[in-house]
């Protein structure tokens, strides 16, 4: 089935981006998007370049105030990573909410975030964390947020040649709670079919902040500014919760169009922004950056 495909294992960044230079090649980390397509004809790969030899692509860590996290890191070490159980939970969760065992210990969050896909589980999350992504290529290094890379549907705005070297996003402050929500057509290995990620910052009983991204129910997962403006000044509590998700299903017809999966797609995604806003509040009750629990 591959036997035209050409493989290299580099070991450093560099040496990757210059393979990636040959024209049809394309980067693996864990393989579970690409393998598939690979075996489906889809791809046009004429090389496979395998990043997984190279070090420190799949570290956790905290610097200063950042907290960075390689492309390699699995879902499966996301999961289980003490620190991002602590520090950013809701990434955490939105990891156990990925696929099967086996799609979390081989699925990576860079290739997650690469992919593109409009219902990637990580992508609203890091979102609402504020992540920016560091990319390497033949012009040299670059940093950007990562709402400018996600350009559409499985499409990114990285540079011919470019691979993903590292995420960062900033440590939540105190007094922040936060929460993911994902409804897929089965409670497990189900692709989402809305996502959401809340982070709320509350202080002397106010909200003081608010991040809220939804993906999967517009070309790419983004965050409704127009509903987090409902939430900042006002006192946690359903009726702003219920104001917050009316914004967002406003904001996604906006964008995407009246389509026929909006009949239920619009209760639904009021529900979750509702339900994942409560959580949020609830963590900040706790002393809590995030709250745990299933999808």
């Amino acid at each position: 089935m591959f036997k035209d495909l050409a493989y290299c294992r580099p070991a450093t960044v560099a040496a990757a981006v210059t393979a990636l230079q040959t024209p049809g090649a394309r980067a693996l980390a864990g393989g579970t998007d690409l393998v598939v397509r690979l075996r489906e004809g889809r791809e046009g790969v004429a090389q496979v370049v395998d990043l997984n030899a190279i070090p420190g692509l799949g570290q956790i860590g905290v610097q200063g105030e950042e907290i960075f996290l390689g492309p390699l890191v699995t879902f499966s070490q996301m999961m289980t990573s003490a620190l991002i159980r602590h520090e950013a939970p809701l990434l955490a969760r939105a990891a156990a909410a990925v696929g099967s065992p086996q799609i979390r210990n081989r699925g990576t969050l860079g290739g997650n975030i690469m992919n593109a896909s409009p219902a990637g589980d990580s992508l609203p999350v890091l979102l609402a964390l504020e992540a920016r992504v560091n990319l390497a290529g033949p012009e040299g290094e670059r940093c950007l947020p990562l709402a400018e890379l996600l350009a559409g549907p499985y499409h990114t705005r990285a540079l011919p040649g470019e691979i993903l070297t590292e995420i960062r996003f900033p440590r939540l402050p105190a007094g922040c709670g936060s929460s993911f929500l994902k409804l897929g057509r089965r409670n497990a290995l189900a692709i989402a079919r809305i996502n959401v990620a809340a982070v709320l910052q509350v202080e002397a009983g106010k909200i003081k902040s608010a991040r809220l991204a939804v993906g999967a129910v517009t070309p790419v997962p983004r965050r409704f500014p127009e509903a987090e403006a409902v939430l900042a000044g006002a006192s946690p509590g359903e009726g702003v919760y219920k104001a917050a998700a009316r914004e967002v299903a406003a904001g996604m017809v906006r964008e995407a169009g009246q389509r026929p999966s909006f009949a239920y797609k619009i209760p639904a995604v009021q529900a979750l922004v509702r339900r994942a806003l409560a959580e949020a509040a609830q963590a900040v009750e706790g002393g809590e950056a995030g709250v745990p629990g299933s999808h």
